[in-house]
């Protein structure tokens, strides 16, 4: 997770800024075009050099968090088996550290917890191959997708776009990259990992787990 994002994330919950507490960080290199691109959109290039690989995002009113695991903020709000897994490697520190902090409890949506564990196992038997995308080459599917969102009348270069449904991040980094833009990609699913593997190198691509009806974007700023 680049510092970046929490400018632009809130709690799913209740909609205040959310605070980030780092375990675990690593610097990128900036090069002179992505610090250019930085100035340009107004902000600090430094937001786009410093990766979160291990921490927590909270709320210091409801005194709830959510972890950073693997680069990726995870932003849900009904139990999963990955909580289970965090505070299994975690979860002594995290009574050290925030005592009287929990994680954030709420109900899915109705479909929700099927689509988590049938669309996570179906996307992670995938890898991302640049040769081919479905039964496209990933060349043609990109210019299918610039066509169909008319992106020679509607450009988004210096734009922040959201995608929802990122999948394993493909058009996404392909959208960042190409046209320039700052991306949060949102998945509900674990494909996240995938995309965060390939493309947590693409300086203005942010990657999120988190479920579009728990909304966690300020809506203002995107």
């Amino acid at each position: 997770m680049k510092l970046r994002l929490l400018d632009l994330l809130v709690c799913p919950i209740d909609k205040t800024p959310l605070q980030v507490i780092e375990w675990e960080s690593i610097d990128h290199h900036l090069d002179n075009d992505e610090i250019e691109r930085a100035k340009r959109i107004g902000l600090d290039p430094r937001l786009f050099s410093r990766e979160i690989i291990t921490g927590l995002l909270f709320n210091p009113v409801r005194k709830y968090y959510y972890p950073i695991y693997r680069g990726v903020p995870r932003l849900m709000v009904f139990k999963t088996g990955f909580m289970n897994t965090f505070l299994g490697l975690y979860g002594n520190r995290l009574k050290e550290e925030f005592p009287d902090f929990l994680p954030a409890e709420d109900r899915a949506m109705p479909g929700e917890e099927d689509v988590l564990r049938t669309f996570s196992s179906e996307w992670l038997s995938y890898d991302w191959n640049n040769k081919v995308y479905w039964n496209l080459t990933a060349k043609e599917m990109f210019k299918c997708m610039r066509f169909l969102i008319d992106l020679e009348n509607r450009p988004v270069k210096d734009q922040l776009v959201l995608e929802v449904g990122i999948g394993i991040g493909g058009i996404a980094d392909y959208m960042a990259k190409h046209e320039k833009c700052e991306l949060v990609g949102f998945d509900l699913g674990y494909s996240v990992d995938v995309a965060y593997k390939h493309f947590s190198k693409q300086k203005f691509l942010h990657i999120v787990q988190a479920s579009v009806f728990s909304f966690a974007i300020q809506r203002g700023n995107i």
